[in-house]
């Protein structure tokens, strides 16, 4: 079986007017957005840079600079997806314009995109997942409190821009939550544009709150939508989300490894399937379901605010940071959580004590381990003493 770097290079010479557009082409395309395209790609609809251009300028703008670090959950070999998709005929006459990339603090707001027209008349409106930004997860969380976070409103305001300046056919697309911002700008989108839309494809993308769900229109949505996660997902089955999914195989062995699309594997031009989930992702599922059902939404806002002020305490923005700083946003999350006052412990660990009842009654086996090495570390923190 190959993966994505192969599917080009064995697709490298076959043009769109003989190979449709598919959904292989759309996942690289998701993939190629986590590369910083900010002063190559235009920001505008009007002009517009080929796959082609935009991966010469980036090999120019590294050419001193052997590092193709983009994060600690993207793959480095997405620097070399783009040179190998420059270099073939098939993706190297694609043109990239709208590039937008917004990340705010204050809104909690990490948004990027960008249109590629394959073609004067087909265009994939393509948004970026999460980044390597702690905001940017943070907002991922929030997605289970609040509707709309700042991305989805983002996503939809995106598409009515694009909608105007692209005549022909539109897709959408997305890896993670750009899966689910491709989703989203479709089911709230108005019926003129949707009319446009050939295809939505999400790709191990998380689903909808509840609110989410009522105000939009979610099923409209997902006729239009082909959606993918790998066999032991842990991403693209939380929350609300399309039941029709296709299970993809992937060659890494846990759930957040196979979130990297490098992993996921191809027969020719589709992917490599498998009937169904692994019970690792359907207890996952289970799970975190479980949990969200008892948790009111006052209290996972609390929970999440605690989770993330713990983890930038020692002043990381990003998940590189917070691991090169992990002693010390180790140390600065320990005395942050000694120094609360005793009802915000409480409230806390009661979350947490519903999230170990929700692995209990899903995998008893682990869920009383875990619930003995709560106990030590709620002692722990009572006391101020680490581990």
């Amino acid at each position: 079986m190959a993966d994505i770097s192969d599917y080009i290079l064995w697709r490298a010479d076959i043009p769109f007017k003989v190979s449709p557009f598919n959904e292989i082409d759309a996942l690289i395309l998701c993939q190629l957005l986590y590369i910083d395209f900010d002063r190559i790609v235009p920001e505008d609809f009007k002009s517009g840079i080929t796959i082609k251009e935009a991966a010469k300028k980036y090999a120019l703008r590294h050419i001193n600079d052997d590092s193709k670090d983009l994060g600690v959950f993207i793959n480095p070999r997405s620097a070399d997806l783009l040179e190998a998709a420059g270099a073939s005929i098939r993706f190297g006459d694609i043109m990239l314009k709208g590039f937008v990339n917004d990340i705010d603090i204050k809104e909690e707001k990490q948004f990027a995109a960008f249109t590629a027209s394959v073609s004067p008349r087909l265009h994939c409106i393509v948004y970026r997942g999460t980044d390597d930004t702690l905001i940017g997860w943070k907002e991922d969380f929030n997605m289970a409190v609040y509707d709309p976070v700042p991305a989805q409103q983002a996503a939809l305001d995106y598409l009515e821009r694009a909608h105007t300046q692209c005549r022909g056919k539109l897709y959408t697309a997305g890896h993670s939550k750009g899966g689910n911002l491709a989703v989203y700008a479709a089911a709230f989108c108005s019926k003129q544009i949707f009319k446009k839309i050939e295809k939505i494809f999400c790709f191990d993308g998380p689903g909808f709150n509840s609110d989410t769900c009522k105000r939009g229109d979610m099923e409209r949505a997902f006729k239009k939508a082909e959606c993918f996660v790998p066999q032991s997902s842990v991403v693209g089955i939380l929350l609300q989300h399309s039941q029709s999914h296709r299970v993809v195989q992937s060659t890494e062995t846990n759930g957040v490894s196979q979130h990297d699309v490098f992993s996921w594997q191809l027969h020719g031009k589709n992917f490599a399937t498998l009937e169904k989930r692994s019970d690792e992702s359907l207890f996952a599922e289970n799970t975190v379901a479980s949990w969200l059902k008892e948790v009111p939404k006052d209290s996972r806002a609390e929970f999440i605010n605690l989770l993330f002020k713990a983890a930038g305490s020692a002043g990381a923005l990003t998940l590189t940071e917070l691991k090169n700083r992990w002693l010390q946003t180790s140390a600065a999350s320990i005395k942050m959580l000694h120094n609360m006052d005793a009802q915000t412990k409480d409230n806390i660990f009661r979350i947490f004590k519903l999230f170990l009842k929700a692995v209990r009654f899903n995998m008893p086996g682990i869920g009383d381990l875990l619930s003995g090495s709560a106990k030590d570390e709620q002692q722990n923190i009572k006391t101020g003493l680490p581990k």
